[in-house]
């Protein structure tokens, strides 16, 4: 959620704006803000890689073990 919040922070000030930012697409992001926004991309990234490798290992093996014991699975 952390890393959201910043995202849409990041959106309203180099792009059309966030409320309390005018935000202006006449001017490019600063140096700064890029720097800004390779890190959370990177960390947006990460995070994304193991969301995607907890369902595809871990989720499909919990429902495995599950099935006999009637509790409901998860599901995508």
């Amino acid at each position: 959620m952390r890393l959201y919040l910043k995202l849409l922070w990041l959106t309203g000030e180099i792009g059309d704006g966030a409320g309390d930012v005018d935000g202006n697409p006449d001017f490019p992001p600063t140096e700064p803000q890029t720097e800004v926004h390779n890190l959370l991309r990177a960390q947006l990234a990460a995070a994304q890689s193991k969301f995607d490798d907890l369902m595809k290992k871990d989720v499909p093996h919990f429902n495995e073990s599950m099935k006999d014991k009637s509790i409901t699975i998860i599901s995508h």
